[in-house]
């Protein structure tokens, strides 16, 4: 399924932040062409986006396009479009520089000739360097910030007086221990907010960000929810896997 941006996007994405869309919602616009499909603009922003497009569609921001013809070119959209090609072209570059880098990063360090006659003593490896790059990145990925920046663009996503009052909790609290009881309050009400689907994707996606001494709580969270998971079978169990 391609992405298209509708007229009514265009127009929001010239009125800038007036049009009351956030910065990840305006370059899912940006990126939404006509040629990408969803799997692709999920692998360029991250699976975090897919809420948001679902918003869009239904808003009327996006459409699904399998075939967007051109349309012809307004006068004085000459300088508009050259902007804007201009920036899904940087997108494009920083992306694929991302990836050189990463790949470049992974590449194993080249091989030292060692003389026959030298005989070195094998070291014993540490626990750092036993430690796998998978695990060292999913390190690196946990973070109490991103947990919570995560669940405010949620929240964010609702209109309900409750999802207006915790993101308000969340981004005034002070300390781990206040912020992580605010975070747990804000699934809560999600769960309470969205479908059941929806809502485990979200404990989902919060038990991949949320740094690892504190997932425990949020299996309690999610074990005692009362909202059953799509296929019934009572709220989803989270794999506590350390990394």
């Amino acid at each position: 399924m391609l992405l298209n941006k509708t007229p009514l996007a265009r127009n929001a994405l010239k009125a800038g932040t007036d049009a009351g869309l956030s910065l990840l919602e305006r370059r899912i616009l940006i990126l939404a062409d006509g040629k990408r499909s969803l799997d692709t603009l999920a692998g360029l922003l991250g699976p975090e986006i897919l809420p948001m497009i679902d918003r869009l569609l239904r808003d009327g921001y996006l459409q699904r396009d399998e075939e967007a013809p051109r349309a012809p070119m307004r006068p004085g959209a000459g300088v508009a479009g050259a902007l804007t090609g201009l920036l899904r072209a940087t997108t494009d570059v920083l992306q694929a520089r991302s990836e050189q880098i990463r790949a470049e990063t992974a590449k194993p360090a080249p091989a030292v000739a060692v003389p026959a006659d030298l005989h070195v003593q094998p070291l014993a490896p540490s626990a750092s360097a036993a430690a796998t790059p998978a695990a060292a990145s999913a390190r690196q990925r946990r973070s109490l910030v991103g947990a919570k920046m995560y669940l405010i663009d949620m929240l964010q996503l609702q209109r309900h007086p409750d999802a207006v009052e915790h993101k308000a909790r969340i981004q005034l609290a002070s300390g781990d221990d206040a912020l992580l009881a605010a975070l747990l309050d804000g699934l809560r009400v999600l769960q309470q907010l969205t479908p059941p689907s929806y809502a485990e994707r979200i404990a989902i996606r919060l038990g991949e960000v949320l740094p690892e001494q504190w997932l425990p709580a949020l299996a309690q969270v999610v074990a005692t929810s009362q909202v059953p998971s799509s296929d019934g079978a009572g709220a989803p169990a989270l794999k506590l896997v350390s990394g």
